[in-house]
């Protein structure tokens, strides 16, 4: 029985994997795991499954090799591309180990180009933001919160153990609000502020002033909200100059495990939070080799497959290095096989700043990538070595973290003052909402990202639709919709009625149809 954490998000829940390859693995409930004291969201309780995959081999060139074949192969082929055209990513379950060397992999190269997640962030934001999204605040400040305001963030859909907490600081007598563009189904807010989705892509700023003509619902809030790598960068600038002018606390859940760790880790090669995007990494042409690390494109991008194995295909070197096999493996010219994040060795810090052991006992992907910086830089550390320079790099003494503490913590909760570049009405949009609006149709898909979502796996094969809609498009319970922009993909659909009448709500990725959270689309009933 191995004691281990969930993939599925940043908040690190704890439980127990048993079982082997003829039985399987089995879920056992870890009642003294700090953040979710033993419960599972329904993603945790398919560890199983998401394990069940299968597993990648050490290959160059698609031919089976050897370890020391493959290490040696990626190593000379990397020393081969010039810095700038080389671009490291990962977004997936590395631990913190493992992190530490692939980040140094990359400084020992040269390269600039490093993706843990949000360099999209880093790079619309000022620098003095940047811990905000770094560093959360402890949990159980959720609790103890007399105001709580869900900014964009649906907590019994995507962090179903956050929305734990919220209900028990609703029991102590806390007002909780929702800003999104649908009320949640649950009615776990008080009070919703609704903004008018099609208004925000036409007009982002004009709809935001909304927010401005509510701050009594910000006013010393602790406002959560999601970071992800296609979070609007309109919404995250405007939520910080509403939090600073009101005193507020922002929370930014991440939907990756080790996203917290990463970000915090980058300080090892700071220059590269203004390096290329994960959506960069995989259009800039500049780009002619890549190297993924425990990421698979097809859960941590919105591109659909035929267009991610078209980039890809393209470079002149792919690495990867994982447990289980991707839509990047076939295209690989260098695959080095890892263990499955439960078989690891090291440390991850969640989203509160809570550094957690994993339980798993081998190195081998740490030891992959040291032996790759030796064939690069010459120096090779052992695991040991690695893991001293983590706690450094985290702020931790020489012992092991205690799981029960919260060790890694903002300086200050709040955002004392307006960071440089975030005034009210933000205009930088990054795209010509309107013109895309009135090209592409009269409706609009909003993604609703979960654990399943960016895993690829568990999807759901039907979205949701509001009454009008299934009304003007004279549906019945055994028709399917068709949901069309560049491409078109039918599912069967569900009627809500919270919905506004032109929004569709997925909470799976429609491939060739929305490669944003939101974007305007057709909706029509599938003859």
């Amino acid at each position: 029985m191995i004691k281990t954490i969930c993939p599925g998000c940043g908040l690190g829940c704890g439980l127990y994997l048993e079982g082997d390859e003829e039985r399987g693995l089995k879920v056992w409930h870890r009642k003294r795991a700090p953040v979710n004291v033993g419960k599972l969201c329904a993603f945790g309780m398919s560890l199983p499954q998401y394990y069940d995959r299968e597993r990648l081999n050490n290959t160059v060139d698609g031919k089976p090799v050897t370890l020391d074949e493959a290490v040696s192969e990626a190593v000379r082929r990397l020393k081969g591309v010039k810095p700038e055209e080389l671009a490291f990513v990962s977004v997936g379950a590395a631990t913190c180990e493992e992190l530490a060397s692939f980040i140094n992999l990359c400084k020992g190269l040269g390269c600039k180009n490093l993706e843990l997640g949000l360099n999209a962030a880093f790079k619309t934001l000022p620098e003095s933001s940047h811990e905000l999204l770094e560093i959360g605040v402890p949990l159980a400040d959720v609790e103890r919160a007399s105001k709580l305001v869900l900014f964009f963030v649906e907590p019994f859909l995507q962090y179903p153990l956050l929305a734990r907490r919220i209900l028990k600081a609703k029991k102590n007598g806390a007002k909780v609000f929702e800003v999104a563009f649908v009320g949640s189904e649950r009615g776990i807010a008080d009070e919703t502020v609704l903004l008018d989705a099609t208004a925000f892509i036409n007009a982002a700023a004009e709809e935001l002033k909304k927010l401005r003509a509510r701050k009594d619902v910000f006013e010393d809030a602790l406002v959560i909200s999601e970071a992800n790598p296609y979070t609007d960068a309109v919404l995250l600038r405007e939520m910080f100059a509403v939090c600073a002018e009101c005193g507020a606390t922002p929370l930014l859940m991440k939907p990756f495990l080790t996203t917290s760790a990463a970000l915090l880790q980058s300080s090892l090669a700071p220059e590269t939070k203004q390096g290329l995007s994960l959506l960069e990494v995989f259009e800039d042409e500049r780009v002619k080799a890549l190297f993924l690390l425990e990421t698979d494109p097809a859960g941590a991008l919105l591109l659909n497959e035929r267009k991610i194995r078209k980039r890809l295909s393209e470079l002149e070197l792919l690495v990867e290095q994982g447990a289980f096999r991707t839509v990047a493996s076939e295209l690989a010219g260098v695959t080095l096989a890892s263990e499955a994040f439960f078989e690891k060795r090291g440390v991850i810090v969640n989203v509160e700043g809570r550094v957690l052991e994993n339980g798993g006992t081998s190195a081998a992907g740490v030891e992959i990538l040291e032996r790759m910086v030796e064939g690069v830089t010459g120096g090779r550390r052992s695991f040991e070595e690695v893991r001293s320079e983590v706690f450094g790099t985290l702020g931790l003494g020489e012992t092991s973290p205690k799981e029960d503490d919260v060790q890694v913590k903002r300086k200050e909760t709040k955002v004392l003052a307006e960071p440089e570049g975030l005034q009210g009405g933000a205009t930088a949009v990054g795209t010509a909402r309107g013109a895309e609006a009135a090209e592409s149709g009269d409706y609009l898909l909003l993604y609703r990202t979960t654990p399943a979502f960016w895993s690829g796996v568990f999807a759901k094969s039907f979205v949701e639709i509001s009454v009008d809609a299934a009304r003007s498009l004279k549906l019945f319970r055994d028709d399917d919709v068709e949901i069309s922009n560049a491409e078109s993909v039918t599912l069967d659909f569900k009627i809500s009625e919270r919905l506004p009448e032109r929004l569709i709500v997925s909470e799976t990725k429609l491939a060739g149809v929305s490669e944003r959270l939101l974007s305007p689309v057709r909706l029509r009933r599938k003859e």
